[in-house]
């Protein structure tokens, strides 16, 4: 009875957070469900301590914000901006790889790799009044989004987003093999065999650990699990 109604509508959001906080606020459903990766995530550290970092003159101020003008003006005068020769065949290169993904929560905040590296293309190619994405743009693009996908891989770790999964990676990489009876006893032997097999199955899939049959003994030949280097 009370719709609402945005035409042509451009939303952009830039904002800053913690590590921490972005860990404890990012939910699974956020992560799931494709909010996360419409973000493009920059970890940016203090790189000197300036206590009078003084301020930028008006004169550079405005030359920049003239050259923002510029291409701004030349970005709405053009229609469709196509990638020239040399970038079609170094896009149709790319753009298997970035289209794999990876598994876990890394994964699904870049889920959007080939995306948002396209866009990004574009984006530079616009800012040189560039009459096509050429080559250039391409490869600055992919810049940015491999340090997009460090800064993720860092705030996140490896992590499958699987609870269990991720504990089990963590007893194996701090205390090298373990036997599935072990792995057990980390969670009190409560966890079910169901969810630990599944556990286990899914670090096997994401080659974070593997099993490895030991025949060394005397007896029965034993299987430990260890993580993947």
């Amino acid at each position: 009875t009370n719709p609402v109604k945005a035409t042509n509508p451009h939303i952009a959001i830039l904002g800053h957070i913690t590590t921490e906080e972005l860990k404890s606020r990012m939910t699974d459903v956020s992560i799931a469900n494709g909010l996360g990766n419409r973000f493009l995530w920059f970890l940016v550290k203090r790189s000197k301590i300036l206590p009078h970092p003084g301020r930028i003159s008006d004169e550079i101020a405005a030359g920049l914000a003239a050259d923002i003008l510029d291409a701004l003006l030349f970005a709405r005068s053009r229609g469709e901006i196509m990638q020239d020769a040399e970038a079609w065949d170094l896009w149709t290169d790319v753009y298997g790889p970035l289209s794999e993904g990876r598994l876990g929560i890394a994964g699904a905040l870049s889920a959007r790799s080939e995306a948002q590296v396209l866009r990004l293309s574009l984006i530079y190619a616009l800012l040189s009044q560039s009459q096509a994405i050429g080559a250039v743009h391409l490869r600055a693009a992919m810049a940015a989004w491999d340090y997009c996908e460090a800064s993720i891989l860092y705030v996140f770790g490896d992590s499958t987003g699987n609870p269990a999964a991720d504990r089990i990676l963590v007893a194996l990489r701090a205390g090298g093999r373990m036997t599935q009876t072990d792995i057990s006893e980390l969670f009190g032997r409560n966890l079910p065999a169901a969810k630990l097999n599944a556990a286990l199955e899914l670090l096997l899939f994401a080659k974070r650990a593997h099993p490895v049959r030991d025949e060394s003994g005397a007896g029965r030949p034993v299987t430990f699990w260890e993580a993947t280097s």
